[in-house]
């Protein structure tokens, strides 16, 4: 009986890891039209962008392609996850999953737009200020794009952090009373976090801790929430 109920489980999972694939590779070939547009939108911070490879441009659109499809389809890889998982939580913790799940589009998404308008900037202004008026930037379309992957993503799962810790409440790793016991020391880790991804200067390093602590404030207003709830 145990064996049956795993391999029923096994099959549940295969099937919605499936449908998790169909979903993003749909989003992306339909993200595909706009890649361009995109691209361009993202190169701003800099002059222009060469390209010494035929195939640079085709798989820099492919990798915004994938991206946007990762963002624009979690809504349904976010319900296939909680679909899951549900019949092992309780009914008022499953629907307050399922509404974290379906947040978190909206979450790294702003967090993709902080690292667009905010991070990348200070970030590439900070590296280009190395150099002297004898050298000429000539950045790769590739380069550029692994740069700007690196920064967005880091800030768009920053921007999860709230979602993460409402999380780990709802499955009892976490409560309020720990995060309180422990925030001062969080408190120190994002500032050491924030001197060591930022230029060496106050206003930057402000600019990425301040927003890693609102965002950590938030997560531990809604794990109280939860906690009171339960």
């Amino acid at each position: 009986m145990e064996a049956n109920s795993l391999f029923a489980h096994l099959a549940e999972l295969r099937r919605r890891i499936l449908i998790c694939l169909i979903v993003w590779f749909a989003f992306s070939f339909g993200f595909y039209p706009l890649s361009l547009l995109v691209l361009e939108k993202i190169t701003e911070p800099i002059k222009f962008a060469v390209f010494n490879d035929p195939m640079e441009i085709f798989t820099a659109r492919m990798s915004i392609s994938f991206l946007g499809g990762v963002i624009f389809g979690f809504p349904i890889i976010a319900w296939q996850i909680w679909a899951f998982i549900r019949p092992a939580l309780g009914k008022k913790s499953g629907r307050g999953l399922l509404v974290l799940s379906l947040l978190s589009s909206t979450f790294f998404i702003s967090g993709v737009a902080f690292g667009q308008y905010i991070a990348v900037p200070v970030g590439l202004n900070f590296l280009l200020s190395a150099a002297s008026d004898k050298f000429v930037p000539m950045i790769t379309v590739s380069n550029y794009l692994s740069f700007w992957l690196v920064i967005v993503l880091y800030t768009g799962v920053i921007f999860l952090l709230p979602l993460v810790m409402s999380l780990l409440a709802f499955i009892k790793i976490i409560g309020y009373p720990q995060i309180v016991a422990l925030r001062k020391y969080i408190y120190v880790g994002i500032f050491i976090v924030s001197a060591i991804l930022t230029p060496p200067d106050v206003v930057s390093q402000l600019m990425l801790a301040v927003p890693m602590l609102v965002l950590f404030e938030i997560g531990a207003i809604l794990v109280r929430v939860i906690n009171n709830r339960e």
